[in-house]
């Protein structure tokens, strides 16, 4: 089951990330830069995903997609809240200090990556946000100076980063996926399915 959803997640900036299924990708980064043991983790790669769906017959389900017509993020948050004393985050992904420093410091700072783009536009294209409406919130700040100072520091201290260390890889060119070893039957396989997909709805 994945909690993945069109309404919310139906638009990504083309060339900002890359897929967490390519493991060998991952493994090559680690072992050049990183630190300790990782072989306990569990990684789920592209090659047990295609295995699963053709050899097992496994589907992935998409439950927020058969809500209604339509995954309203107003009325989630309103209905967790009336049925748990949920308390939304102010922005999406920012539900984690990690990924909330990710997000709106080092993607924004480093990368000049504004996820809001990314997340506003699905709610366009569901319904749910005007255009204007989506501006006006792009003109606000990405986020609160004193609350991003504290969760830096946090993230820093488990990270095992000064502040000093930070701000010198904050200030380096970024990198991309490709200047790392990469599965290439991962890539030809994903452009496959593209192709697939794109002639699929041509013929519809």
């Amino acid at each position: 089951m994945s909690g993945s959803n069109l309404a919310l997640e139906s638009i990504l900036q083309k060339s900002n990330t890359y897929d967490a299924y390519d493991v060998f990708h991952i493994k090559k980064i680690h072992k050049k830069f990183g630190e300790g043991e990782i072989k306990n983790l569990t990684f789920i790669s592209q090659f047990r995903r295609d295995y699963d769906r053709v050899c097992l017959g496994l589907k992935t389900v998409y439950p927020l997609d058969l809500i209604d017509y339509n995954y309203n993020k107003e009325r989630a948050v309103e209905e967790l809240n009336r049925f748990c004393g949920f308390r939304y985050y102010k922005a999406k992904h920012c539900e984690n200090i990690l990924t909330k420093v990710i997000q709106l410091r080092w993607f924004a700072e480093k990368f000049h990556v504004d996820k809001r783009r990314s997340h506003l536009s699905s709610l366009i294209v569901s319904g749910q946000i005007t255009r204007e409406a989506a501006l006006k919130e792009m003109e606000k700040s990405l986020y609160d100076e004193v609350e991003m100072e504290r969760d830096l520091k946090s993230v820093l201290n488990k990270l095992h980063i000064t502040r000093e260390e930070f701000e010198i890889l904050l200030s380096r060119k970024g990198k991309q996926h490709g200047e790392y070893p990469v599965n290439r039957y991962y890539i030809w396989i994903n452009r496959l399915l593209r192709i697939k997909s794109i002639l699929k709805n041509r013929f519809l």
